[in-house]
């Protein structure tokens, strides 16, 4: 093959925009929607004191209980879709999405139930202090009963935007936000009542999130839907839906079993001051998972789809665009927070002395932790989406495992910053592995072939078509036979380019994949949303992550 065959720019350019599409939704949506618990602990600490700050390193590693029934399903579901529509198809993803509804929700109510029947030896386990135990109780009874919603809004964040509808997931997130924040400061400062408040201002506005998201179901062309319809062969199995989220479930009950754990080192070392810090530390990891996860979910669809065109190519771009996208969005905040960590201290008006001494090292330390987890999560999320899940559930469990023994031995030598350097050496040894065992970086700093065996692209302008039919089948000359290069002209190249509007242009990329066997793919993308096409050629047009596509065989 001949280099001059690979020009990548144009997809990339194309490629670029569909992430840029998903990125902001998807970091605004995960913006509003993890912001609950920050908003929760800024108003709980400013009205309440810290011991009350406090009650909140207790209660979150139930929050990460009901994270795990979250992403499962809702990552799984959304997957499932995604790679549907790559594929072109509408066959079963309804089915898909109303069995793992139904699913979900009958575990999280199960979940609940539990939590309610033994909540006073959970709060135990979980390291109440005689300090704060009264507000756990409150704000953890709470917080269980509507938990559904909040199961439904963050599985849902994920289904919606993997089905080409980030924009309804992000208003939805922003409708539980602006809720929550309204009802926590009316309650807690203006009608002074306990922490019982927050929780409640939580799962309402998740509630109302819930009704927002139900708009997805009045569009049309949409593969999400309920269908009660009897299973088809073919339809996902329950471990088919689960396996694209066993790895984000894994880093969440492990996250939940790493607080736990340090819960019981920091209580020792610093009493309820202790959970203050862990409490402070827990939201900066909520504002930073905002753009880590927000980089690292945008490559689920679009690395989903290219996984169902089985485009090798396609799959590592998407990669290595969220690597970039991802430390660029991060290192301002980055070199921000190592040299003036108190900014993120001062809006909790901490007064705790140990809070004081010990916040600064514990910040500056995540941060440095986060520059190998955005590098870490990105690429699970890109084995979950490509048929690669053991790769992502061993990341996750060597991650896991490597941290939990690190917090067990740090504390004989530093107690007081042992869960920060242990969630520092996990992120580095699953880095590792990932780089050494995964081929992590193949096709991260020079193009990766595969099945491709032409790309290229141009903006095509509606007065140049001539030019631009040319270019494309001078281009294909040496790699297509005379025949398939007549089913390309006819079929895709000169149709596109005569429909292009009038004073109209569209930045298109045209790929063609050999798959030996399957024969010959050629595949066209391009960023244009109307006026395209007559309406009797449209039988092979489908939107490819908010670009149009159209897919034929030569």
């Amino acid at each position: 093959m001949q280099l001059k065959l690979i020009d990548d720019k144009y997809e990339e350019r194309l490629l670029q925009k569909c992430f840029v599409r998903y990125l902001g939704p998807a970091v605004l949506a995960l913006i509003f929607g993890q912001i609950a618990p920050l908003v929760d602990a800024l108003c709980v600490s400013r009205s309440l004191g810290e011991e009350a700050l406090s009650m909140m390193s207790v209660i979150s590693p139930i929050y990460y209980l009901y994270n795990v029934i979250a992403v499962l399903f809702g990552i799984g579901t959304g997957v499932f879709i995604a790679k549907e529509a790559g594929e072109g198809i509408n066959k079963a993803s309804g089915r898909c999405f109303t069995k793992s509804f139904i699913r979900m929700s009958f575990i999280s109510v199960i979940l609940s139930a539990a939590l309610l029947v033994f909540r006073e030896p959970v709060m135990i386990f979980l390291r109440s202090t005689p300090e704060n135990i009264a507000y756990v109780r409150e704000y953890m009874t709470v917080f269980v009963v509507g938990s559904i919603f909040y199961v439904w809004n963050f599985a849902g964040s994920f289904i919606l935007t993997d089905d080409n509808d980030p924009d309804l997931a992000m208003a939805g997130s922003a409708v539980a936000s602006i809720i929550n924040m309204i009802i926590d400061v009316v309650g807690l400062f203006v009608l002074g009542q306990g922490v019982w408040v927050a929780a409640f201002g939580t799962v309402f506005g998740m509630f109302c999130s819930c009704l927002v998201y139900a708009l997805h179901f009045k569009k049309k062309e949409v593969q999400t839907h309920f269908d009660f319809s009897a299973p088809e062969d073919g339809d996902p199995s329950f471990m088919d839906i689960a396996k694209p989220g066993i790895s984000q479930g894994i880093m969440y009950a492990m996250i939940g079993l790493k607080i736990i754990i340090g819960n019981y080192i920091l209580v020792f070392s610093g009493g309820t001051g202790g959970l203050g810090a862990a409490a402070v530390i827990e939201d900066l990891e909520l504002v930073f998972y905002v753009l880590i996860a927000g980089t690292s979910e945008s490559v689920m669809p679009l690395a989903a789809a290219y996984c169902g065109e089985k485009n090798q190519c396609g799959m590592r771009m998407v990669r290595r665009s969220a690597v970039i996208f991802g430390y660029l969005s991060i290192f301002p905040f980055f070199v921000l927070l190592m040299v003036f960590p108190d900014i993120f201290i001062r809006p909790f008006s901490v007064d705790d002395m140990y809070m004081i001494e010990n916040l600064p090292i514990a910040i500056r330390i995540t941060m440095v932790g986060f520059l190998f987890e955005l590098f870490v999560e990105t690429q699970q999320n890109y084995f979950s989406a490509t048929d690669k899940e053991k790769a992502s559930i061993v990341c996750g469990i060597l991650q896991s495992v490597v941290q939990i023994g690190a917090l067990l031995i740090l504390p004989v030598f530093t107690p007081r910053n042992a869960p920060w350097i242990a969630s520092l050496i996990g992120a580095m040894a699953a880095s590792f592995y990932v780089i050494v065992f995964c081929q992590g970086l193949e096709g991260m700093f020079r193009a990766f072939r595969g099945d491709t065996i032409y790309m290229s692209g141009q903006m095509a302008q509606w007065n140049e078509s001539a030019r631009f039919i040319k270019t494309i089948l001078e281009g294909t000359g040496e790699i297509l036979s005379e025949k398939e290069r007549m089913v390309l002209e006819m079929q895709m190249i000169e149709p596109f380019a005569q429909s292009i509007p009038k004073d109209g242009k569209a930045l298109t990329s045209i790929s063609i994949l050999d798959r030996k066997s399957e024969g010959k793919t050629a595949i066209l993308r391009y960023d244009i949303r109307k006026g395209m096409w007559e309406e009797k050629d449209t039988s092979d047009i489908s939107d490819f992550c908010m670009i149009k596509r159209r897919m034929i065989t030569l």
